[in-house]
């Protein structure tokens, strides 16, 4: 059963995540290529963005299900997980 399309909204500390992981990388790797800055970048926007028509698509972390707390949940992109609820 596919769900409805829902409305995404990144939170600025999600933001502020996302500029780091992605200055980080620059760093590391630099901007271009496969595993270059600009297409992790890409990668974990893609996947957040993915989450539009299907945004029961991951699982409740496990750490967060042992609380009783099941309204979030989790797409795994290694070595980062984006936490969404």
């Amino acid at each position: 059963m596919m769900t409805a399309a829902v409305a995404i909204e990144i939170t600025s500390g999600a933001e502020r995540d996302l500029a780091g992981i992605w200055q980080r990388r620059l760093t590391q790797r630099g901007p271009d290529g496969d595993d270059g800055a600009d297409a992790l970048l890409d990668d974990l926007v893609a996947s957040i963005e993915s989450l539009v028509n299907n945004p029961e698509k991951g699982p409740v972390p496990p750490e967060l299900e042992a609380l009783g707390i099941t309204d979030f949940r989790q797409l795994s992109r290694f070595p980062f997980r984006i936490i969404y609820g």
